[in-house]
């Protein structure tokens, strides 16, 4: 079993390894400018023939060194700020246009069901969908800083060229990314990189420069123009920066691309259609045409890029070693007489899991297993699924979509719509309340949005109370797009409809922490949140208040709630002694402070958290929707994609 945590962490640590890369590669460079200056400036001038003293001057080593940092931090610094705004920044730098969520063609439909699909079953809100509509080859990319400010783009020879199941293996692959934390890292690698790449360009600057000077003073007395050969000099190191650049984006990304082909397998079950969509890329091409593909080429499902003679600068595995991973039996070609062997998802995932096959069954033993009464559910299996996708989530998420009233399906595609489901899910039972909150809606919401809740309270009372959490996940991008001045009043506006009834419910409570958690990437200016706590010490106080409330909130009579807070503890693993906390001291406000904490902790704290809450929770064997939940909006909180626990 693929361990969501266990890739964050090792996510982080690559970090730590591409700082280590660059440093060096930054090293290497100042040698090479300061060789370069000293050779053009000193070489045989008061030096000896044959001598090296030349080589040795304190002081141009000083301003070669202080220069190449300045341009490279400066460099990488633009194209790090350019990137800020995450996926949606990178998708505009390749052309990318966001798919309209209402679309009547049949391609973007079909892409945009796959994605959906995809983002319910592994608890990730919907990401924004861009395409490149004017590539033609074959792939797509996911990127952003954080699973909420994620965005998938594809080319339309990606979504036109691909059947269904095809597409369905790409847009795997990338939710892969999304959730074993590579694209911060892969943004980082773009915003470094960048900064050795403009070395080359001042080099490119000057070589011009020098060139016309010298063309205008030739005429004059004469004299050695050295500022071309410096320009020259520069821009042979900053292309062996960039050399340099290039390895270390296939050092830290081939062996990312086995992982997530060999993931988006496990989540589909069906190994035909990742090998389908490598079979067409390699009957046709997956090369994109923009110019900034030399700057993504890291980012991308398949080659972007020319093939090169040099494939230890390649980001990408060769096309036919991948299908081979995924079926041994492969024979190297891709003609039309090809079809994977029947036995691909088996050894993929053992070789990807190191031994057996991991929890999980095909599909027809999954709907066998359907037929029979589910087990009770366990923390172990709730830590499990986190991160996970798995043909039981993708089925419940086809299922679910196709089951949704008309009206319900084209609110969460439109703005006006989003914003109306968002409230009407908030509605209370009782008269008194509702009155309040119609009051509110009349005051701070234009009469557009209150008429487009009546027909949506109706179809809602009908839907299983599951589904609410993944309809708050489907309507992301449509609420994405409301302006800062609409977010602050619909923020204002959710707050207000939570608290009319002078008390908040576990539902009232998780939709606002997965709404702002989700929304916040988008309309603040901290696209992240900084990992500031690397042991559990200080948060232990925090993860009282969360065992002591999930006790209380999940069971009724006084033994069970002691039995429930005593598994939460154990759960959470560690020596210190805990009291439960009083009914008072953690109420949602507590635990919502907790939460905020809780965010900046790191990989492997996280992990002890959710299986303390998991183990509370599920102390009696069974979980209620609304302990669920509260669970799954505190693993929004947090950054954890918490799929819908089965």
């Amino acid at each position: 079993m693929v361990d969501f945590f266990g890739h964050q962490d090792r996510a982080r640590k690559n970090t730590g390894r591409l700082v280590f890369y660059f440093t060096v590669a930054i090293g290497l460079t100042i040698c090479l400018i300061y060789l370069a200056l000293a050779a053009i400036l000193f070489y045989g001038k008061g030096t000896k023939t044959g001598g090296v003293d030349w080589l040795i001057n304190s002081e141009l080593f000083m301003w070669a060194s202080a220069g190449t940092l300045i341009v490279v931090a400066l460099g990488s610094l633009f194209k790090i700020i350019e990137l800020s705004a995450g996926g949606k920044a990178v998708a505009e730098m390749l052309g990318g246009q966001l798919l309209d969520q209402n679309t009547r063609n049949a391609d973007e439909r079909k892409l945009l069901n796959v994605v959906e699909e995809m983002a319910i079953a592994s608890g990730v809100a919907v990401p924004d969908v861009y395409l490149l509509a004017h590539e033609g080859g074959i792939n797509a990319f996911a990127a952003g800083n954080s699973i909420n400010d994620a965005v998938i783009g594809v080319t339309r020879g990606c979504m036109e060229q691909l059947d269904r199941d095809e597409l369905q293996g790409v847009i795997a692959h990338e939710f892969s990314h999304i959730l074993n934390g590579d694209m911060k890292l892969n943004l980082r690698l773009t915003g470094w990189i960048h900064g050795l790449l403009c070395i080359a360009i001042i080099g490119r600057i000057l070589l011009q420069f020098g060139g016309s000077s010298r063309s205008r003073s030739s005429n004059g007395k004469g004299g050695s123009n050295p500022v071309p050969l410096i320009g020259l000099a520069l821009m042979v190191v900053g292309g062996i920066g960039m050399l340099a650049g290039k390895l270390i984006k296939a050092a830290v990304s081939r062996q990312r691309e086995f992982l997530a082909d060999a993931s988006a397998v496990q989540f589909t079950r069906n190994p035909g259609g990742l090998a389908g969509a490598f079979k067409k890329i390699g009957g046709l091409y997956s090369k994109l045409e923009t110019p900034k593909a030399e700057e993504a080429s890291h980012l991308f499902f398949g080659n972007g890029l020319a093939n090169s003679f040099f494939q230890a600068f390649s980001t990408h595995p060769p096309l036919a070693e991948r299908l081979r991973r995924i079926d041994p039996n492969f024979k190297g070609s891709f003609d039309a007489s090809y079809s994977p062997s029947s036995d691909i998802e088996s050894k993929l995932v053992s070789h990807l899991a190191g031994g057996p096959t991991p929890a999980g069954e095909p599909r027809a033993a999954s709907a066998k297993a359907g037929r029979q009464s589910p087990p009770p559910l366990r923390a172990n299996r709730v830590v499990e699924q986190i991160g996970q996708i798995d043909r039981e989530h993708l089925d419940y998420a086809s299922g679910l979509l196709k089951g949704l009233p008309p009206v319900i399906t084209r609110a969460t595609h439109e703005t006006l719509g989003a914003v109306a489901l968002c409230y009407s899910l908030l509605l209370g039972s009782e008269k008194e309340t509702r009155d309040k909150q119609h009051a509110i809606l009349q005051r701070n919401e234009n009469a557009a949005v209150v008429m487009e809740m009546t027909p949506l309270v109706s179809s809602l009372k009908a839907l299983d109370g599951k589904a609410r959490i993944p309809l708050i996940e489907l309507a992301m991008p449509a609420l994405r797009q409301l302006s800062p001045a609409q977010f602050h009043t619909f923020r204002h506006t959710v707050k207000a409809l939570s608290a009319a009834d002078r008390q908040i419910d576990l539902f009232e409570f998780a939709l606002e922490k997965i709404l702002l958690r989700h929304l916040e990437p988008t309309f603040a200016t901290n696209k992240d949140t900084p990992i500031r706590f690397h042991s559990i010490n200080p948060l232990l106080p925090d993860c009282n208040v969360l065992i002591s409330a999930l006790a209380y909130l999940s069971h009724q009579d006084t033994e069970e709630v002691e039995r429930s807070y005593a598994a939460g503890v154990k759960g959470l693993a560690t020596d210190r002694s805990f009291e439960q906390l009083p009914l008072e001291e953690c109420g949602l406000g507590a635990v919502d402070k907790a939460m905020d904490r809780l965010a900046a902790a790191g990989p492997a704290i996280k992990k002890r958290v959710v299986n303390a809450c998991a183990e509370a929770v599920t102390a009696d064997g069974v979980i209620e929707a609304g302990e669920a939940e509260l669970l799954r909006a505190i693993c929004a909180s947090v950054d954890v994609p918490c799929p819908p626990l089965m």
